[in-house]
């Protein structure tokens, strides 16, 4: 099928659930709290539905700051919503348990909805250490690694987020610094000023592209080459001391990408696989590798979609052993969407690699 009419559908499937759903809260809404002036709910109810998507399209094209603040006013409102939906949700089935009127009703549910999304907010504020150590075949002395992913970097984390993630990074002074994938979002990150603490680690930094960058476009590497010193492992290897690091680019939504066994690596070495997505795992474990370094899931970002990701995700967050190989899956070190975080926290991952005994 021609990609365009493939495109046309999902869009037309999507924005049909996106409004749908909206509508529903419009008439729950309107019913549980006896409005009149359904004109004035319905406009503001679908004001605010529009406006992830049209402020997402100004903020790609049009950046500037009153783009970026009404952004990240219907990003809240997204996460809003999706607290408002699930409680409306737990409201239809035990309305026919509880006997409270209406309007009571209606104030629990919008009250339980914000508390949530205030919670979600507040701890979308905090970047947590996490500290794993794992056995490495083949290396003499410990290696320190921070890994980063997910930072997606653009209009409502930008510089300022940066430096936090830089200062606490540099506190743990690691051997070297990986960042896998999604390290921009879009829209603000093209601004020069929000590259500059992406200079300030004090140890080598190796990036791969994640699959947030192919959807800004390709470009924005050379962009991140031509303002930092950050070094891009497009489909290729580096050595740090006894460690061979391999980057593999996410294909994005592509069916064709490169395959591990394209590159060239000495599977005789020690080698850490660099890979946004938690993928082709039982591939990496056949071909010598002794640990990816994966992202993309978020665990979720919030419950209890940290349920709903191991409906497509394997491997979700955390340690694995797969045959002779470590996989670690972080949460991420920022957020997609709402700035909200529920049941997992921003997390910058600490690796201490030691010589396998």
């Amino acid at each position: 099928m021609n990609k365009i009419i493939q495109f046309i559908l999902f869009l037309s499937v999507f924005l049909s659930i996106y409004f749908g759903l909206h509508y529903y809260i419009y008439y729950r809404i309107l019913n549980l709290f006896e409005i009149k002036k359904k004109l004035l709910l319905f406009t503001i109810i679908f004001s605010f539905a529009l406006s992830f998507p049209v402020t997402s399209l100004l903020e790609h094209y049009f950046s500037n700051l009153f783009s970026r603040i009404l952004y990240t006013i219907s990003a809240i409102w997204m996460g809003f919503f999706f607290f408002l939906l699930s409680t409306l949700v737990i409201y239809e089935i035990i309305k026919f348990f509880i006997k409270i009127d209406n309007k009571t009703f209606g104030i629990i549910i919008v009250g339980i909805a914000a508390l949530i999304s205030i919670i979600s907010l507040i701890s979308c504020l905090f970047i947590v250490v996490k500290k794993v150590e794992i056995p490495i075949d083949g290396i003499e002395n410990e290696i320190n690694v921070v890994q980063l992913t997910d930072m997606h970097i653009g209009t409502i984390k930008n510089s300022g987020y940066i430096k936090r993630i830089v200062d606490k990074t540099n506190a743990l002074n690691p051997d070297f610094v990986v960042i896998t994938g999604d390290l921009i979002d879009g829209g603000g990150v093209f601004h020069d000023n929000v590259y500059e603490e992406l200079n300030k680690f004090n140890a080598p930094t190796y990036f791969i592209i994640g699959n947030h960058e192919v959807y800004a476009g390709l470009n924005i590497t050379k962009i991140i080459h031509e303002k930092t010193n950050i070094i891009e492992l497009d489909n290729s290897v580096k050595m740090f001391k006894d460690i061979q690091i391999v980057g593999v680019t996410d294909p994005g939504n592509q069916k064709d990408h490169i395959k591990l066994s394209t590159i060239k690596y000495d599977k005789d070495k020690p080698t850490i696989l660099l890979r946004h997505q938690p993928a082709e795992v039982d591939e990496a474990a056949k071909a010598g590798i002794d640990l990816q370094l994966s992202g993309h899931t978020h665990n979720g970002q919030v419950i209890p979609f940290n349920f709903a990701v191991r409906a497509f995700w394997k491997y979700t967050k955390g340690l694995y052993k797969i045959d002779d190989m470590y996989l670690y899956v972080s949460p991420g070190t920022g957020t997609w969407g709402p700035p909200m975080r529920l049941g997992s926290l921003n997390e910058i991952t600490y690796i201490t690699l030691t010589p396998k005994k």
